[in-house]
């Protein structure tokens, strides 16, 4: 059986450029959120972690899903997206939301 690598261009179509026009929110909060997640996982995560992110939480790929899609272990797909998380954990700063709510 060959395996098919997914394409690090999938995250493109799932994280948008600052600049993308966003769909009216439900409400201000959820614009802000929606803002400083996408910069956090732009500016944080390798391209692997983004990929694997969302396949993982986008797709609903399983990891094993994921593992046999990439090639990879189910192990490291999820060592991946358990760095990929503290990551994002670790960039939730006072200064990334300071520059969400800039461009409110």
């Amino acid at each position: 059986m060959q395996h098919t690598k997914v394409s690090y261009e999938l995250t493109q179509n799932y994280i948008p450029s600052p600049q993308a026009k966003e769909k009216e929110p439900v409400d201000p909060a959820s614009a802000i959120e929606n803002r400083l997640m996408r910069e956090i996982v732009r500016e944080n995560l390798t391209k692997r972690q983004k990929c694997y992110i969302i396949m993982y939480y986008t797709k609903g790929m399983t990891m094993q899903e994921i593992a046999d899609a990439e090639g990879v272990s189910k192990s490291t797909v999820s060592r991946t997206i358990g760095l990929a998380r503290k990551r994002i954990s670790c960039g939730m700063k006072p200064a990334m939301l300071k520059s969400a709510l800039k461009g409110r």
